[in-house]
């Protein structure tokens, strides 16, 4: 299921966490959405999941493609990577909180000998991207 930015607020509202924890988890994903690489790091948790460097080398030259709200996993963000006119990435990473910010866990990285879809819009918007 794609989420949408009210769909995600009552999805992360309907999590047992504070509003500044669910705000953060729905500021980092705002953050990715604008290629705010710097905010991205300062809301991430330096005690869980990759480090803001790794995610960022990562997913460098990639957009955020979707969002999606899981059952079993909760909230997976899907970025898409161009690499030339033939050939993609596709990073899944689980979002979720720690303690001290907002957990980034890769969950698969899979290259794909197709293009890139062109980015559409916002990975937060309704409708399909």
């Amino acid at each position: 299921m794609k989420l949408s930015l009210a769909i995600m607020g009552s999805f992360l509202l309907a999590l047992p966490v504070s509003a500044s924890e669910t705000n953060q988890v729905a500021e980092f994903l705002r953050a990715a959405d604008n290629g705010e690489n710097a905010k991205m790091i300062s809301l991430m948790s330096d005690s869980q999941g990759v480090s803001g460097k790794k995610l960022l080398r990562k997913i460098e030259n990639c957009y955020l493609r979707r969002v999606y709200g899981t059952p079993d996993k909760g909230i997976v963000a899907a970025w898409m990577c161009p690499e030339g006119e033939k050939k993609s990435r596709v990073i899944m990473a689980d979002i979720g909180l720690a303690s001290d910010g907002v957990a980034v866990q890769i969950a698969m990285e899979r290259r794909n000998n197709r293009p890139a879809p062109a980015r559409t819009g916002s990975a937060l918007a309704e409708g399909d991207q």
